[in-house]
């Protein structure tokens, strides 16, 4: 059992269980001596002062950080037992059984590689949080696996789940798990390569992607029809997730191959993902966050309002959860405001010196937005040295960025240490309401301004192949 540190002043709550977990043994069938199940942690380098508790994309509870940056909360006698998502900055899963007292100790430095888990259920979740980075890890060197002919990438994708089962075999050997544990660890362990499979056209080189898709041998996706698609049990999972996506983006690339290329950003591929989704799904959970991801793809990539109105229409169609429902209305809203022809809706912003100003009091010239958070620093590189690459060739456009984070200290702190052009570097004043406003829900957004600050696009790719051919065309506008 790895093990933290609880041993520095904690609450009476918090000692009395930490006391419980370090003076028992993990063996399951001691775990009642808790006395309940209880959920807590310790968060080093906090970015907020709690923690968020999901159980089926429902809000179970928000709970504090004490002094020491720790947490416990006990589930009452409704606790349901299964896979439960665990929010701070960054999002993660646990799975949950009556009785567990399960302790996580995380750096948001390194969130999902510094988790380990202690206490009664800790083993299942070491395994989980292991499968998860497994799948991580494996997947920087799988684009040249994705180029193997089919029988090769099947025996690749053997291959890893052969050191998978050899991990669960091992497991078993030392634990006893549940058969509602063994379901989900099952299904992490078959449906990352299933979602390998469905994404396996469409990162294999060649152009035809819908005759190499009928070239794949019959039984190449044999195992959809053991799959089911309709478990909630199993939603929560990440493989889960990801499996159910590309699933989905795959049937719905079927029905416009012959005339159009692939893109998952675009209207026809989601209106025939969304038309499917509602066939086939029939657990509201899944069926509603499935339609949710279609329709937001489409309003954060597409500038043609009317296939908008479209696909939002389809939502409203389908969609029942009366949560999402409005959670897309306000998108749905944003998006009108911010369409092209707009005038931006004017936010607060904090300059280096921490002066605050308006954002349209910085626009003077036709402008490029991109906005980054020093917690993707993959992005942030990336954004910063393709923008810094842009300056150079259109001196006559204006580049700003905005920091997305609420940490003035570390944002100013970050802008030195990487020498961004502290005049043209910004911090929201109001990052929830900001982003809110100006529809930023994609970490790739960009929106393009004119001179006197009304919208000429407000979903351009600074990686799409005409992104300067755009900018040349809106200088000459």
């Amino acid at each position: 059992m790895r093990q933290f540190n609880f041993l520095l002043p904690l609450s009476p709550l918090l000692l009395s269980v930490a006391s419980l977990l370090l003076l028992s043994s993990c063996s399951e069938d001691k775990k009642d001596i808790a006395g309940g199940t209880y959920f807590g942690g310790e968060i080093v380098n906090p970015k907020t002062h709690k923690v968020t508790l999901f159980k089926d994309n429902v809000l179970i509870d928000s709970v504090a950080l004490d002094a020491n940056n720790r947490f416990l909360y006990q589930f009452g006698e409704d606790f349901e037992p299964g896979l439960y998502r665990f929010s701070h900055g960054e999002n993660q899963i646990a799975f949950l059984e009556k009785g567990d007292s399960l302790l996580f100790r995380v750096n948001t430095m390194q969130f999902d590689e510094s988790i380990s888990y202690s206490g009664y259920g800790s083993e299942k979740n070491n395994l989980m949080i292991d499968l998860f980075l497994m799948y991580e890890s494996e997947n920087e060197n799988l684009r040249d696996y994705y180029q193997q002919g089919p029988l090769e990438f099947e025996q690749t994708l053997d291959s890893l789940k052969r050191v998978r089962m050899a991990k669960w075999e091992r497991f078993t050997e030392r634990n006893n798990p549940s058969p509602a544990f063994a379901k989900v660890a099952n299904a992490a362990m078959v449906y990352d390569n299933f979602e390998r499979k469905e994404s396996y056209p469409f990162s294999h080189y060649g152009k035809d992607k819908i005759g190499f898709i009928r070239s794949l041998p019959d039984d190449f996706y044999s195992y959809r029809s053991k799959v089911d698609i309709n478990d909630e049990d199993l939603y929560t999972s990440y493989s889960t997730q990801r499996f159910l996506n590309r699933y989905f983006d795959h049937l719905a690339f079927l029905r416009y191959g012959d005339t159009a290329p692939y893109n998952s950003n675009s209207y026809i591929h989601n209106a025939h993902e969304m038309e499917i989704i509602d066939s086939l799904v029939t657990a509201p959970l899944i069926k509603d966050r499935l339609l949710s991801r279609a329709t937001r793809i489409v309003m954060a990539n597409n500038n043609n309002s009317e296939e908008v109105d479209q696909i939002y229409a389809l939502f409203t169609q389908y969609a029942v959860n009366e949560k999402l429902r409005a959670d897309m209305k306000r998108r749905y809203d944003n998006y009108n405001v911010t369409a092209a022809g707009k005038p931006i809706p004017d936010q607060l912003l904090i300059d280096a010196e921490g002066r605050i100003n308006t954002l349209t009091s910085n626009i003077n010239a036709t402008t490029v937005l991109y906005f980054w958070s020093y917690d993707n620093q993959q992005h942030m590189d990336d954004s910063h040295r393709k923008i810094a690459e842009l300056r150079s060739k259109y001196p006559e456009i204006d580049f700003i960025g905005i920091n997305t984070d609420d940490d003035f200290e570390r944002w100013k702190k970050v802008v030195e240490q990487h020498h961004f052009p502290a005049s043209k570097e910004f911090q929201f004043k109001e990052t929830r309401k900001a982003l809110r406003a100006l529809s930023i829900y994609v970490p790739h957004k960009i929106i393009i301004l004119d001179k006197n600050a009304h919208i000429l696009n407000s979903h351009a790719n600074l990686y799409n192949v005409h992104f300067e051919s755009d900018l040349l065309a809106y200088l000459n506008m």
